[in-house]
């Protein structure tokens, strides 16, 4: 069988949705499982259809089933967060058609390419979990965050924790 993506294209800011699909050629496929990788810097998983779910920060599972046919397919909904071009790649695969017959998967990628988009990128963020908070002294206002990476912190800054508001930050 063949795995299969869209290319899609989209500007930042913007939702960019991604098709991926098993074929089996003649064969009714009976179930399709996969899990991909992209990278968390250029789109943020905004949600997919049935059976899709995230992993971990850049990797997603899908499982579901066949309707008869020799395709199951599904679309990933990312939102588009910075100029350039990146990828989604299939870390493993396995599909099975009617009778238990497992099926070998060549796979494929996606390739997106993004560009410079008018819409501010909106990442939601959840408080509910105390993830970030913010202070104000003064008339500034400091957010506490633990959602970013190491390689995001200017040169000569070093990340620490405090307790605030109960909790480690």
């Amino acid at each position: 069988g063949e795995v299969s993506f869209t290319d899609p294209e989209a500007k930042t800011g913007e939702t960019v949705e991604v098709t991926c699909a098993l074929r089996a050629g003649g064969k009714s496929l009976d179930s399709f499982e996969i899990t991909v990788k992209y990278d968390s810097a250029y789109l943020y998983f905004e949600g997919g259809d049935s059976g899709v779910t995230k992993e971990s920060e850049g990797v997603l599972k899908f499982s579901g089933s066949g309707d008869g046919s020799n395709r199951i397919g599904f679309t990933m909904k990312f939102q588009a967060l910075q100029v350039g071009t990146t990828t989604i790649e299939v870390m493993e695969s396995a599909g099975t058609v009617e009778g238990g017959e497992t099926v070998t998967c060549t796979n494929g990628n996606s390739t997106i390419q993004i560009q410079q988009g008018t819409t501010p990128v909106n990442i939601p963020t959840d408080t509910a979990d105390n993830s970030s908070a913010a202070v104000t002294i003064g008339d500034k206002t400091y957010n506490f965050s633990e959602s970013f990476k190491s390689s995001d912190m200017p040169v000569g800054f070093v990340e620490t924790t405090l307790t605030y508001n109960g909790g480690e930050r």
